[in-house]
């Protein structure tokens, strides 16, 4: 198993409120952590049960959680000082804006995942030599939370 890796980026990446076809969801708890569950049962893919190690053949495994301590830290640091900006392109790729919006606080933020507007972007794939997770909002979203433009 140590050499195993499999791809969490696409279709098996975890979503909230939502079992994908691989058995993956994400859920906030009281704590307003984040944990990226696995389900055995509604796992379709034919092989699981040669994909996963019987031990982890359950429901409700936690196989990833990011702390709230940790994400807020790091959240309010960059979000939650004067605010956030965004440089806006034409379609040949010359910056023509830049937009700001208000300040974000964690419990903002956490309420966004739980509506499903700031969602969980990998790039765990094979033949990425730097894999990565992100938290992501689509550019529609942050169009709506813009406040000036100059």
């Amino acid at each position: 198993m140590l050499n195993l890796t499999c791809p969490w980026s696409g279709d098996p990446a975890p979503k909230i409120k939502k079992i994908n076809d691989y058995g993956q969801t994400l859920v906030v708890d009281d704590e307003k952590n984040i944990h990226a569950k696995y389900f055995f049962s509604p796992d379709k893919r034919q092989n699981k049960g040669l994909l996963i190690p019987v031990a982890a053949q359950v429901e409700n495994l936690t196989i990833a959680k990011w702390e709230r301590i940790s994400i807020q830290g790091k959240l309010e640091r960059k979000f939650n000082q004067k605010g956030w900006f965004k440089c806006l392109q034409d379609s040949q790729g010359f910056y023509t804006e830049i937009v700001f919006g208000e300040p974000i606080k964690y419990e903002i933020w956490i309420k966004l995942v739980e509506d499903g507007d700031v969602f969980f972007g990998s790039g765990m794939y094979e033949g990425n030599a730097r894999p990565y997770s992100q938290w992501r909002a689509s550019n529609t979203f942050w169009n709506k939370l813009i406040t000036s433009r100059y």
